[in-house]
Order: C-alpha cells, then sequence, then structure tokens
C-alpha cells in the first residue's frame, strides 16, 4: 500500500502522515501514536524520503497591535507575558495595511474595521481579537480563509447588555426622557408623563441566550411576569428561569413589553414586521439591544406614527451610526448609540479577558473563544482535518433541520472516528449544531452552552469499523422525537451516510435542498421540473428510501440558493412532506 493509498483509507493527508512517522517535532505525540497504530493495521510502512519535508518553525517574540483603546490593566497582561505592543488608535484601512505585517495579533473594539484587504496583506498575523462580543466589524471569512484565528469575549458583557434592556424598560415605563426634554426646557407637564409600575407587568422576551436569561432574572426579581419564545430552549430551563415557555404570536399579543435577544441570520433578519406588529396592544412597547435588523425600521416607524403601539426603545439599528431615519422624528421612541455594552465594568473585563486570551494563544496555541475555529494545534489540525470537516458539516446539517426544543444529543464514532480526539470533534459538532440557532456559541463554550439549556450530551466509541472504515452518527432527541445522521469519509471527503436510519451517499455542498416524500412515480420528476423551471441547476441528486411506497428521502445539491418562493412550489407537489434549505 502506497502512501496515497493510506492516506485516503483512513481521510488523513500525506503530509501528516510522513511527518508522523518520521517523528517531526511539530506532530504531537498523541497524532504520532494514533497514525503509527493505523500504519500498522493496514500494514503500511512509511517511505524515508518524507523525512526531507521541513518542520513548522515557531516564534518566540510576538508583537500585538492595539488598534481600539482598551483598559490600561490589559498592557500589563501583555507585559507579564513578554509580548511587545503598539498603541495605534484611529488608523484608515490603508494605515493598518501599511503596518499589519509586523504584527502577530490585532485587537479591536466596535470602531475599527478589519477587512479582506487588510488581512490578505497579512503575512505575519495569526489572531485577530474583538474586546466584546460582537465581530461584526471583522471579516471572519477572509481570516478563516487565510488561518487566522479570531476571538471575542462574550461573556463579559451579558449583565450589562441585559441591565440596558431593563434600564430602556423603565424609560419607557416611566418616559423618563421626554420628561427630561420636557423640563430642560423649562415646562412643568406633570400630568403628561404619567408612567406605568413594572410590577405584575409582562416582558416577552424573544431569544434567550446569555443576555435573555439576565433579563429574565432581573425581571423577575421586579415581579414581572416572564413570557419567552425561544423554540430551541428546553421547556425545564425555561421553567428553571420562573418564566413560561411561549410561541412568538402568545409574547406578541400578551406582552406588556417585548424585548429582543437574537442572533442576526437569515431566519431572524425583520423577525418583527408590520405583520407581527398588529399582534402587539396598543399599550406595550417594543425593545431592542440585541442586533439591528432584527426589527423592519421602516414598519416600526408607521406602526409608531399611528400610535398602534404605546412607543419603542433601540440601542441598535440596521445601519450604524444612525444619522438619517424617520425615528428621529418621532415622540414615542427612545434612541440610544449602541450602549449595550457600554459600563466601565464591562469594557474592562472584556479588554483583559481578550489581552489573557491572546497571549494563550500566542505563547501556548491555546484558543479560547474563537468564532471560526475549534480549540486546536495547528499539527492536530493537519490530522483531524476530514474528520473536523464531516464533524461541522453533520453538525449543521442536523441544525438546520431541527425545529424543536433539543433535550439530549448522542454522538456515536466508529472505526478510525474513534481513534482521534472526540473532545474536539464533539465540540465541533455541539458548535454548528447550536449555531444554527444561538448566538456567539464557539466550540469552546458549546458545551456548557449546552449544558445550561438543560441538553444532556451522550458519546459512544466503538473503534472496530462495522460497514465503514470509520463513521460519526449524530441523533437528536426533541420534545417530539428522535432523528439522526451519519457521515463518514471517502478518499478524505466527507459523505452523508445515513438520514433517519435510510442509508444515502450524499456530498454536501453549499447549498443543499433536503425533501422527504412518499415513494411515488413522479416526485423526482416534478422536482427537477420545479428547478429547472427556476433556474436552478443541479449539482447532485441524492436518494434513499425505506421501501417502495414507504418514505423516501432526497438530498439535492444545487449551484443557486432556492429561496422560499421555489421551497414552497417544491412544498406543493404531491407526495413531498417537508422541504428545507440546507446552507453549509
Amino acid at each position: 500500500m502506497n502512501l496515497k493509498d493510506f492516506s485516503k483509507k483512513i481521510g488523513i493527508n500525506p503530509s501528516t502522515i510522513s511527518r508522523a512517522l518520521n517523528n517531526y517535532p511539530d506532530i504531537s505525540q498523541k497524532t504520532k501514536d494514533i497514525i503509527l497504530k493505523l500504519a500498522k493495521k493496514h500494514n503500511y510502512n512509511p517511505n524515508k524520503s518524507a523525512q526531507f519535508i521541513g518542520s513548522i518553525k515557531t516564534s518566540n517574540s510576538f508583537k500585538v497591535l492595539i488598534a481600539d483603546k482598551i483598559s490600561e490593566t490589559s498592557y500589563k497582561v501583555f507585559k507579564d507575558n513578554n509580548i511587545s505592543v503598539d498603541k495605534k488608535f484611529n488608523l484608515s484601512e490603508e494605515e493598518i495595511v501599511s503596518i499589519i505585517s509586523n504584527y502577530d495579533g490585532v485587537i479591536v473594539r466596535s470602531s475599527t474595521k478589519i477587512t479582506k484587504k487588510i488581512i490578505d496583506k497579512s503575512n505575519r498575523l495569526k489572531v485577530i481579537a474583538r474586546a466584546g462580543v460582537g465581530v461584526d466589524n471583522v471579516d471572519v471569512k477572509s481570516a478563516t480563509t487565510k488561518g487566522v484565528i479570531v476571538m471575542n469575549s462574550p461573556q463579559s458583557t451579558s449583565r450589562t447588555t441585559a441591565e440596558h434592556a431593563i434600564s430602556l424598560i423603565f424609560s419607557l415605563a416611566r418616559k423618563i426622557p421626554f420628561a427630561h426634554f420636557s423640563t430642560i426646557s423649562k415646562k412643568w407637564e406633570k400630568e403628561l408623563f404619567k408612567g406605568i409600575e413594572l410590577k405584575s407587568k409582562t416582558v416577552g422576551l424573544i431569544g434567550c441566550g446569555n443576555i435573555g436569561s439576565e433579563v429574565a432574572k432581573i425581571a423577575r426579581s421586579l415581579q414581572m411576569n416572564v413570557m419567552v419564545y425561544d423554540p430551541y430552549l428546553s421547556v425545564d430551563r425555561i421553567e428553571s428561569l420562573d418564566a413560561e415557555k411561549s410561541s412568538l404570536e402568545e409574547v406578541l399579543k400578551l406582552s406588556d413589553f417585548v424585548s429582543l435577544h437574537l442572533p442576526i441570520m437569515s431566519s431572524t433578519q425583520n423577525i418583527i414586521d408590520s405583520k407581527k406588529l398588529k399582534l402587539m396592544k396598543k399599550t406595550s412597547y417594543l425593545i431592542n439591544a440585541a442586533r439591528g435588523g432584527l426589527i423592519n425600521e421602516n414598519d416600526l416607524y408607521k406602526t409608531l406614527s399611528k400610535k398602534n403601539i404605546a412607543g419603542a426603545a433601540l440601542d441598535v439599528f440596521e445601519n450604524e451610526p444612525l444619522v438619517d431615519s424617520p425615528l428621529h422624528s418621532l415622540d414615542n421612541i427612545i434612541l440610544t448609540p449602541h450602549l449595550g455594552a457600554s459600563t466601565i465594568e464591562a469594557q474592562d473585563a472584556a479588554s483583559i479577558q481578550i489581552s489573557n486570551q491572546i497571549s494563550e494563544f500566542l505563547k501556548n496555541g491555546s484558543i479560547v473563544n474563537s468564532v471560526n475555529m475549534s480549540s486546536i494545534s495547528g499539527s492536530e489540525k493537519k490530522l483531524l482535518g476530514p474528520y473536523l470537516d464531516l464533524s461541522y458539516k453533520l453538525g449543521a446539517f442536523a441544525g438546520q433541520l431541527t425545529e424543536n426544543a433539543i433535550k439530549a444529543i448522542t454522538i456515536e464514532y466508529e472505526g478510525t472516528a474513534s481513534m482521534v480526539n472526540q473532545d474536539l470533534l464533539t465540540r465541533n459538532i455541539i458548535h454548528n449544531l447550536l449555531g444554527s440557532f444561538i448566538d456567539n456559541v464557539n466550540s469552546i463554550n458549546a458545551i456548557d452552552i449546552a449544558k445550561s439549556r438543560n441538553i444532556k450530551i451522550s458519546t459512544l466509541q466503538n473503534d472496530q469499523p462495522s460497514e465503514y472504515n470509520t463513521l460519526i452518527r449524530l441523533t437528536l432527541t426533541t420534545d417530539k422525537r428522535s432523528r439522526s445522521v451519519a457521515g463518514s469519509i471517502f478518499g478524505g471527503q466527507s459523505r452523508i451516510v445515513e438520514i433517519k436510519g435510510i442509508k444515502v451517499d450524499a456530498e454536501l455542498g453549499h447549498f443543499n435542498v433536503y425533501l422527504t416524500n412518499k415513494d411515488k412515480v413522479g416526485v423526482i420528476n416534478n422536482v427537477t421540473q420545479v428547478l429547472t423551471k427556476n433556474k436552478i441547476n443541479i449539482a447532485t441528486f441524492n436518494l434513499g428510501r425505506v421501501s417502495p411506497e414507504g418514505e423516501a428521502i432526497a438530498l439535492i445539491q444545487t449551484d443557486q440558493i432556492c429561496d422560499e418562493l421555489i421551497l414552497n412550489y417544491l412544498r406543493k407537489i404531491k407526495n413531498v412532506n417537508q422541504v428545507k434549505l440546507i446552507v453549509i
């Protein structure tokens, strides 16, 4: 057996195999032991010419650019770790491009943008760090392509953002900003600013992650009733917050205050539009301290102009800064300039946390709170590359299919998959599973987030291959059912080999359509006709079924994305049961 054949058989690239079997220092001992075990099992003898492959060089001298102001305490962290820093604020893109190759790391807050142009010029850059939660000002995709880690510090701002949301609720309830402007205008209009008590009022949370949970706790301490719409949060977790699990419609119809705590993604963009606003009471208020784009601002303007709801308070906007908006003309809205995380304590915590993270990464290779990569060393990444790709696709696929609260996750590793770093693969699966509907989840915090939502995680290992040389099976148990998806590696490429117990052999592309149907003549023809009519080119079309005329599934890889209109056409086809868009 030659190196190429052995590489395909175990799903590990040839360079890593050669380095491991020839005892190169950039490969960990654990990795060497695993590959040696597999080589003996498959009777593979390494080619000694591979010894001439150079090993990875590491640096002991690191330099970090601080591009936005951070806490002074952070500089002591770098000094203690013998990492030099340059403080250069308010730089233009061209100015950063001209100096970025001098740095191993860069820290930003929300002001400085790290663009594709900057990243492409960064021959030395290893890590981009955001002292805070959102990384909207970092081109994460370009950083990932370039092999640059992007980190944030999400835990540092949850409480302070929750407090800001509560502050906006207080301000609306007691009309504080409006009363202030009236008073400094030398007026005394007590009757105009009669407010309401928060006690016994209902706050409805749309989304209940880290920040939403903090809002729920504060609201309960104020003796408010709390309703929660979060389809991915279990009843037990919501009840542990002394809150009531509700539908989106119930939250909108029954709440006195509706507060948004969602990530911004295709499924949440404009989640509050004219149709949703019509469900709210005329006496209710809308609060958004989460992400701009969750609310259709034009629809909100029309609703507030007509006094169809009592008022709103926004801290985030679709386009920031908010310099030209009809919202400015309203007398029943409070607008703040993205202050959610702007407290002294949160800013200090974020700065110190991110400085420690960068120091640990540069000195020890430890990756914490990365938004684009699992916790892994460079050499281990080469070994686990195909397995990480498979675990990513299994998690993302299952996450996008899931529509109910998850109660349990079971991951089975068979064959060679049972011999590699299961902890890393498990974190990668859960990261990409939960990341389909939860903001700020990564491979480091994924398990903690799952546990905080009372999701039970189980892993099983079997080092004896069964039907496949390597196999990973992911099973999700929700309030309604248990469903599984399994994948394997062929020639170093990930394949989906089983969905809901039905055998398939499918490659996941960037755009995919998942379809279930009754196995009847004409279904496939009708599906292809709809896609052809709408100019959707089919890359691959993979089928599986239980039995003739029984349940069947199709996994269709397309060159173009299918919008909701096309998906609805597919759903209307006779004998089609379910249609979902899967974007990988």
